[in-house]
Formats: C-alpha cells, structure tokens, sequence
C-alpha cells in the first residue's frame, strides 16, 4: 500500500522519510512487502515528526491517511475472521468424514464390493423418463451374472439393490463387481450414472474442502461433498 504525498513541498521530505524509515526495517529474504496496520502506523507517525514546521501537513491529508489506516486495520481483521471461519469449517468437515468410517456411502462409481451373503444398494440417474431399466452385472473377470429389467421408470434418481444372486438365483461369492445401467432407445443402449453403496475404510485430512474418503471397492479417494446419501 502507498502512503499519500502531497503534491506541493512536502513531496521531497515525505520521500526522505519514506526512505528513512525504510531502511531502518530489518531486511529479510521473505518478507511481506505490504505494510500492516503496524507499519502503516508508525509510517505516518514518523512522516509527521519529520514535516517541515513552516509548511505542515494539511488536515485533509491527515485525515485521508488516518482513512486509510482504518481500511487497512479492517481488511486485516476480517482475513483473522475469515481464517477462524475456514478452520472451523475445516474441523467440521473433518469430524463428519471420520464419523463415516466402517459406514456405507453412496458415490458415483460403477463398481464395488459385495459382502458375504450381503447385498449391493444403489441409485441409477435417469434424466429423463424411459420405457425400459437395465441393470447389468458383472463379476472381476467381467463375466454378466445378473441382468434385471426395471421395466418404466420416471425421471428421477431410481433406487436398486441387488441381493447378490446370480440370474438362477443362487448366491455368488463376495468381491468386487460391476454395474452397468442403461435405457434403450432405438435399438441402442444409452448408458446411465449409477451411485452405489460401500464401505469407507478410512479418512485422508487435507486442506479446505480437501477431506478425502479410501472406500472400499472404489478406484481413487471420493471427495466428501460427493457423497449422496449415508446408510
């Protein structure tokens, strides 16, 4: 920030103080180059001590210094306000992600584990009403072991779950298998998003909006505000 001058004989004494006070600050490879509410201070202090007594500083420059002080000591107040509201949030943010732990998520994936003698629970985003729901599955070898048909369904965010039986009805093993919801439309599949059901095994801690979530049966960290719904 730069200190007013004035434009009349003080502009060369101003500069003499500025330059004065300058090199009485210690001097440091990293430090800040704007003037705080400290330094802007004692800046002006100074300049007054050192004005010329025969042509002192005119009122309305004092008081536009002393306006600018106030708005450099108010931008610096609300960055501390500003800072203790992002660390609060922060810590919530944090608190709610590790209160998730061995819970079921729903998150954007089209894979994930299936528990023994468990079930898969989801949602299929259908933007727009279709006359047919598919749901594929697939196990680790990218075998189809279940198709089921919905039939009509409006738009919407369309629940499914899977039992975790084959297309005989007999219960197949625990692991990872994948999803593939789809309409058809003109003899073509049109792909949907699915969010399915998994465990969160544990919590990374970042930054601001940065709290990551490792669950199980999903390549990659999901973001906390991805998360749809919590089981």
């Amino acid at each position: 920030m730069s200190t007013p001058i004035t434009n009349n004989g003080n502009v060369s004494s101003n500069n003499a103080v500025i330059e004065k006070y300058q090199l009485q600050q210690p001097k440091s490879s990293n430090a800040n180059t704007e003037l705080g509410k400290n330094q802007f201070l004692e800046l002006m202090i100074t300049q007054m001590k050192h004005q010329d007594p025969l042509n002192p500083q005119k009122n309305e420059e004092f008081v536009a210094q002393l306006a600018q002080f106030s708005s450099v000591e108010g931008l610096e107040n609300l960055n501390q306000t500003v800072e203790s509201m992002a660390n609060a949030f922060n810590s919530s943010q944090a608190l709610q992600a590790s209160a998730l732990v061995g819970r079921k998520v729903l998150v954007a994936t089209s894979s994930t584990e299936l528990e023994a003698g468990g079930k898969v629970a989801g949602l299929v985003e259908v933007p727009q009403p279709v006359n047919n729901l598919f749901v594929d599955i697939y196990n680790s070898s990218g075998q189809q072991v279940r198709q089921v048909n919905l039939g009509r369904q409006p738009a919407g965010e369309i629940d499914i779950t899977w039992d975790g039986k084959d297309n005989s009805n007999q219960s197949l093993p625990a692991g990872k298998y994948g999803f593939n919801a789809y309409t058809m439309v003109e003899g073509k599949q049109v792909p949907l998003n699915t969010l399915l059901g998994a465990n969160v095994n544990s919590v990374t801690l970042g930054g601001l909006n940065n709290v990551l979530l490792n669950v199980e049966g999903v390549s990659g960290q999901v973001k906390l505000s991805e998360v749809k719904r919590i089981q």
